[in-house]
C-alpha cells in the first residue's frame, strides 16, 4: 500500500476550510448589519469576530496579520452615538473581508501543493521505474529517487516508513510522511 501523508496539514486544512465556511456566512451577517440603522450589536459582532481571528491565528504562518479589537475600548450598547456604532460594524466587517481573504489564499496554497506533489509523481515515475516492479519496495525507492532529485532531505522534509496513522479502526504506518510543503 502506497500511502503519502502530510504531518498535521491535513487537520490544519480541514480547520481553515470550517474557518472559511463560517466567516463567509458571517461577512453575509455583518454585512446586511451594516445596512440596518437601527442595529446596536457592534460589541458582540467584534467578540465574534475575535474568536474567528483568534482560531485563524492558530493555523495560519502569518498570525501577525491578523488585527483583532480590544473589546473593552469598544462602547456598550446605547453608549455611543449611531455613526460610531456603524463606524465600529464597518471596521469589523472589513477586518472579517480580510481575514476571509487570508484563508482563501492559504487554502488555494494548500491545495496547490497537494495538485503539485500529485503531478511530479505522475510525470516523474515511470522515469525512474525501468521494469514492472515486483515488490513495493522497488516503488519507495523509485519515489524515494524523486525525492532527493527534487532536493529534499531525507529527516527534514520527508520520512520514510515513520510516524503512524489510524484509519477505520486499523493502525498504518505511512510510506512517506511530508514535514514541509514543496516547491
Amino acid at each position: 500500500m502506497f500511502t503519502l501523508m502530510r504531518l498535521s496539514n491535513v487537520s490544519k486544512h480541514s480547520t481553515m476550510k470550517a474557518l472559511l465556511l463560517i466567516l463567509t456566512q458571517c461577512r453575509f451577517e455583518f454585512e446586511k448589519l451594516c445596512l440596518d440603522i437601527g442595529v446596536h450589536c457592534n460589541k458582540d459582532m467584534a467578540c465574534m469576530y475575535n474568536d474567528f481571528a483568534e482560531q485563524t491565528k492558530k493555523v495560519l504562518k502569518v498570525s501577525s496579520m491578523v488585527y483583532t479589537f480590544n473589546i473593552a475600548d469598544i462602547p456598550r450598547y446605547g453608549d455611543a452615538v449611531w455613526g460610531i456604532e456603524k463606524k465600529i460594524l464597518e471596521q469589523v466587517l472589513v477586518s472579517a473581508k480580510m481575514l476571509l481573504a487570508s484563508l482563501e489564499g492559504c487554502i488555494d496554497f494548500v491545495d496547490d501543493e497537494f495538485d503539485n506533489i500529485e503531478n511530479f509523481f505522475a510525470s516523474r515515475l515511470r522515469t525512474v521505474i525501468f521494469n514492472k516492479p515486483e515488490k513495493e519496495i522497488e516503488v519507495q525507492n523509485a519515489i524515494e529517487s524523486l525525492l532527493l532529485g527534487r532536493g529534499l532531505n531525507k529527516g527534514i522534509d520527508y520520512d520514510r516508513e515513520s510516524g503512524k496513522f489510524e484509519f477505520s479502526g486499523k493502525e498504518y504506518i505511512p510510506d512517506f510522511i511530508s514535514k514541509r510543503q514543496t516547491n
